[in-house]
């Protein structure tokens, strides 16, 4: 049959990659397992697959969320910064500009992620003043 001469073609590679993959679902299936079974509060609690942002407010940011969230942004170019500097939403929520341009994110980029930043901050009080 056509599956098993395509699985007989295979290259080494080709099969330590599948295995790989196989493994690498599995411990994340695990982990996600894991976590939803320890959380104390549906609401609040998060996996390694649902990483939202958006239903969280940014003081209570994992620094997952804020990778997520840049990435979303169109602001990537801080990704690596803020990983290597273990920036959580708490973090991001006082970063200032001058910060920014000493972590080397300057110039418009600082103020791009400043800007986007405090859209998400003003979006925040704004769903605040409709809760009141």
């Amino acid at each position: 049959s056509f599956k098993e001469s395509a699985s007989a073609k295979k290259t080494p590679s080709v099969q330590l990659y599948s295995e790989f993959i196989r493994k690498a679902v599995g411990t994340v299936n695990s982990s996600s397992s894991q976590l939803k079974s320890s959380s104390t509060s549906s609401s609040s609690s998060t996996t390694l697959l649902e990483c939202n942002y958006l239903s969280t407010p940014m003081h209570e940011w994992r620094e997952d969320m804020v990778q997520q969230w840049v990435r979303a942004s169109s602001i990537s170019f801080a990704a690596e910064v803020f990983s290597k500097n273990e920036v959580d939403g708490s973090v991001l929520r006082e970063i200032r500009r001058e910060d920014l341009e000493t972590l080397g994110i300057v110039g418009f980029d600082a103020t791009r992620v400043v800007g986007k930043r405090n859209s998400v901050l003003l979006k925040e009080e704004g769903q605040k003043q409709n809760e009141q």
